[in-house]
């Protein structure tokens, strides 16, 4: 659970935080940086969904999964944003499945 608010809080926050600000060169690198961590804990985390379920831990993996989706969503915004469009206008104009992702990071905030 540890490693889970690591990636959430540490690594994937201060990507959305970014993305609110106009891009240059230094956020770009610091963006990659913390996504770059977030990859990697993002493997982690998924590399324990097999002992989430051994011990019957669902919401674990609920959490994992959301977190992973998160992940994916940011390096999707990062690389618009990086090529000067708008990162807010992809999580706004999402419908259907993909609109879940902008409303887990809500979800995530309020556990």
């Amino acid at each position: 659970e540890a490693k889970i608010h690591q990636v959430r809080d540490d690594q994937l926050q201060p990507v959305r935080d970014m993305l609110d600000n106009d891009p240059s060169p230094d956020m770009h690198a610091m963006a990659e940086m913390f996504l770059e961590e977030a990859r990697g804990g993002v493997e982690q985390l998924q590399a324990q969904a097999e002992n989430c379920i051994a011990c019957n831990r669902f919401d674990l993996l609920e959490e994992i999964a959301n977190i992973a989706s998160s992940y994916e969503d940011l390096r999707a915004r990062v690389d618009d944003w990086q090529r000067g469009g708008s990162p807010t206008g992809v999580s706004s104009e999402r419908g259907g499945g993909t609109g879940h992702v902008a409303g887990g990071a809500d979800d995530d905030e309020a556990l």
